[in-house]
């Protein structure tokens, strides 16, 4: 899987991220949700751009724990993608999800 959106950041009712594109809603959460159910150690790679500028980018495991705040979080090389797009909401954003395989060769 990869794939880039362009759109406005929201939350919907159920807390989960949708980003608003030109051809529809797509559920942020939901495509990490399926990324970390779908194998024993989930890698990904994922870019987040704000106006131009980087905001995010993290490519590695995709871990949910607990954060400071006593919230689940999705981590990436221990940085908390969720509060990012948590501080992001009502923004026009480019996210980038790609999802890693690994292999005998290291992640691919």
């Amino acid at each position: 899987m990869d794939k880039t959106f362009n759109g406005k950041l929201d939350m919907d009712d159920n807390g989960e991220f949708i980003i608003h594109t030109e051809t529809g809603i797509i559920n942020i959460s939901k495509i990490l949700d399926d990324i970390f159910n779908s194998q024993l150690r989930p890698l990904v790679y994922v870019k987040i751009y704000k106006n131009g500028k980087l905001i995010f980018e993290e490519d590695g495991g995709l871990f949910l724990h607990t954060d400071d705040q006593k919230v689940q979080s999705y981590f990436v090389c221990g940085n908390n993608l969720l509060k990012c797009l948590f501080y992001e909401t009502d923004n026009f954003l480019e996210i980038t999800i790609k999802q890693r395989r690994k292999s005998g060769n290291g992640a691919k």
